[in-house]
C-alpha cells in the first residue's frame, strides 16, 4: 500500500473541513438579506419607541353654559301653579312677574282667609288714618314753629337795632354831661341844670339795659324755638317708626293668617326662558323646578362633568381637545382648550346646570371649568351657531411618556426596586 493510499482518508477530511470554514467566513450566497430586513425592523421599532408618546386620555361630557352660568326658578311652595303665556325662546327681564304658586289653603280655607283679609284691611285702614293724621299735625306744628321762629328773628334783629341806636344816644348823652360839667364848674349853668342832663344819662342807660334785657330774652326765644324744630322732627321720626313697624307687624300678621298662600315667581334674571317643565294648573311640591333663564349676552364658556372615578388625575393647566356634538368634527373640527379650575368638591348631578350632563347615572360629579376660544370656532364657518345647552364631549390629557418607558415600564420599576 502506497503513502498516498495510507494518508487518503485524512486528506479528505482536512480539506472538508477546509472548505467549512471559508463557507462559514463567506456566508451562503443570498442570506444577507433577511438578516439586513431583521436589523431594519429592530432599528425602526426602537425609533419608534423612542420619537413618539403614548398619551392616556380622559373622556368626559360636558355643556356651553353662559359664563354666569343657568338661573333655575324652583316652587317657593307646594300648591297649584299658574303661569302667564309663557314659551321657550322666549325673552324676559329680570324682576317680571311670571305667574304664581297658590297653596292649598288658599283653596280649601277660603272662607276663614276673607274674614283675615277683612281684618288686616281694617288694620291697614287704621295705620293709613294714623299716618295722615301723624303727618298734618307736624306740618301744622312745624307752620306754626316755623313762623314763631321767623317772628322772633325779626324781634331780636328790632331790638338789635333799637339797641345799637340807644347805645349812640347814651354816648351823645354822656358827652353832653360832661360838657355841663365843664359849663357848672366855669358858672354858667346850675347844679339844677346840672342834675337834670345826669338824670338823662341815667335814663339811656336803663333804656340801654332794659333793651340789651330784650334781646338776651329774644335770643333765648329763638333758641328754644330752633330746639322745638329739632324735637318736631325727632318726633316725626320716631311716629314714622312707629308707623313702619305697625306695617312690618301688619305685614307678619297677614303672611301668618294667609300662611303665604300665594307666591310671585319673579325673575331673577334678564334672559330666554328654557326648560319649561311645568303646565298651568299643575300641582307642584316645595323644590320643584319649573323653568330655566338663560342670561342674555353672556359670553361662552364650557363646563366638563367628571365623575369620582375619573377625577382624580384631573389638574388645572392640562390640555383638552373638545368636540361639541350639534357639530361634527370631521366637518367643522375641534376646539382647543385647556382646564381652569377643577372642584374639590363634588356635587349631585341634578344641581348640575342641567340634570342630564355628565351624570351617565352618576350621584356625584365634578366641575370641570374649560377655557376656550369659542368665538373664533364660531368664526371658522357660517354655519356654526353657538348658543348655551349645546352637549360636547372633551378629551383630557392627564398622562404623557415615551413609547419605550411605557414598553418597559415593569422593567423600570424592578430596576427602580433594585
Amino acid at each position: 500500500m502506497s503513502v498516498q493510499e495510507l494518508f487518503r482518508h485524512e486528506a479528505r477530511r482536512a480539506e472538508a473541513g477546509a472548505i467549512n470554514e471559508r463557507r462559514l467566513a463567506t456566508g451562503r450566497p443570498g442570506n444577507h438579506l433577511p438578516i439586513c430586513l431583521l436589523a431594519a425592523v429592530f432599528l425602526a421599532a426602537a425609533v419608534f419607541l423612542c420619537a413618539f408618546d403614548y398619551k392616556r386620555k380622559v373622556r368626559l361630557e360636558g355643556l356651553v353654559i353662559s359664563s354666569t352660568g343657568i338661573s333655575r326658578l324652583y316652587a317657593p311652595g307646594s300648591g297649584f301653579i299658574a303661569l302667564g303665556n309663557l314659551h321657550e325662546g322666549q325673552i324676559v327681564a329680570s324682576g317680571t312677574v311670571l305667574g304664581y304658586l297658590r297653596s292649598n289653603k288658599d283653596v280649601y280655607e277660603s272662607a276663614s282667609m276673607a274674614t283675615a283679609d277683612l281684618v288686616v284691611k281694617e288694620k291697614e285702614a287704621i295705620l293709613q288714618r294714623d299716618a295722615r293724621r301723624n303727618t298734618l299735625q307736624h306740618e301744622s306744628k312745624m307752620r306754626s314753629a316755623r313762623a314763631a321762629r321767623q317772628e322772633a328773628q325779626e324781634q331780636l334783629t328790632v331790638l338789635k337795632h333799637q339797641e345799637e341806636i340807644a347805645a349812640v344816644q347814651l354816648t351823645a348823652t354822656e358827652r353832653l354831661y360832661q360838657r355841663f360839667v365843664d359849663l357848672h364848674r366855669d358858672g354858667f349853668i346850675s347844679m339844677i341844670q346840672l342834675e337834670e342832663k345826669l338824670s338823662a344819662v341815667t335814663e339811656a342807660k336803663f333804656k340801654v339795659q332794659t333793651l340789651q334785657a330784650q334781646e338776651a330774652s329774644a335770643q333765648k326765644n329763638l333758641v328754644d324755638t330752633d330746639e322745638n324744630l329739632r324735637n318736631m322732627e325727632i318726633l316725626r321720626t320716631v311716629q314714622d317708626d312707629d308707623l313702619g313697624m305697625r306695617s312690618r307687624e301688619l305685614e307678619r300678621e297677614r303672611s301668618v293668617q294667609t300662611n303665604d298662600r300665594r307666591f310671585n315667581l319673579v325673575a331673577p334674571v334678564s334672559g330666554a326662558l328654557s326648560a319649561v317643565a311645568v303646565r298651568n294648573g299643575q300641582y307642584l311640591t316645595e323644590g320643584s323646578p319649573i323653568l330655566s333663564i338663560i342670561p342674555n349676552n353672556d359670553p361662552l364658556t364650557v363646563t366638563l362633568f367628571a365623575p369620582s372615578e375619573k377625577a382624580g388625575l384631573l389638574r388645572a393647566g392640562q390640555r383638552v381637545v373638545l368636540r361639541i356634538t350639534a357639530f361634527p368634527y370631521e366637518k367643522f373640527g375641534f376646539v382647543n382648550a385647556v382646564v381652569r379650575e377643577v372642584a374639590t368638591t363634588p356635587q349631585a348631578a341634578s344641581d348640575a346646570a342641567y340634570e342630564h350632563a355628565g351624570s351617565s347615572g352618576q350621584t356625584q360629579v365634578y366641575r370641570i371649568l374649560v377655557d376656550a376660544d369659542l368665538q373664533a370656532f364660531a368664526r371658522k364657518n357660517s354655519q356654526i351657531v353657538l348658543r348655551p345647552g349645546l352637549s360636547l364631549e372633551g378629551d383630557i390629557i392627564v398622562e404623557k411618556r415615551r413609547l419605550i418607558e411605557w414598553a418597559f415600564s415593569a422593567l423600570f420599576k424592578l430596576l427602580e426596586r433594585a
